[in-house]
């Protein structure tokens, strides 16, 4: 299964997999939407968020580019608010082998990657929404992502 980077005109990102309906995804699809689609039983919901978010989880095997991802996605109500796209490239299993060196260059991939599709570094701004990417040093995470402007919110 494979997801686009949004689109630079609308900011649809795009799930592809074997035998499935391609999935389009972006500033219109509603919760409702989404656990209408196959995509829904493969993703798991946080127990964590508060009423009216609503967060999903989908770990794959999912790709981004051919580079293994873990995504989120935040609802504020009914609405998407944004897409996280944590990419899976570290060599360590758990935080006993975490480096800031490994996830500095986790971030310079996903920039790399950001700049290869829009021709330029992140942060990006569109009408529909803007593409960020983030080192979270007291986290120790590394992440990239999509927030929509325009979305359903009801």
């Amino acid at each position: 299964m494979d997801l686009s980077l949004p689109d630079p005109q609308n900011g649809t990102m795009i799930v592809r997999a074997l035998g499935r309906e391609e999935l389009r995804m972006g500033t219109n699809m509603s919760k409702s939407d989404f656990l209408s689609t196959w995509l829904a039983p493969l993703a798991t919901e946080s127990k964590v968020a508060v009423s009216p978010w609503a967060v999903y989880t989908i770990r794959g095997p999912l790709t981004v580019a051919g580079i293994g991802a873990i995504v989120t996605l935040s609802f504020d109500g009914e609405g998407l608010e944004s897409c996280s796209i944590y990419l899976t490239v570290r060599k360590g299993k758990d935080w006993n082998d975490w480096s800031e060196a490994e996830e500095l260059e986790v971030k310079k991939l996903q920039d790399e990657l950001i700049e290869r599709v829009y021709g330029r570094r992140p942060p990006l701004s569109f009408p529909w929404g803007e593409i960020w990417s983030l080192f979270a040093p007291q986290g120790g995470t590394t992440t990239m992502g999509v927030r929509f402007k325009t979305r359903p919110r009801h």
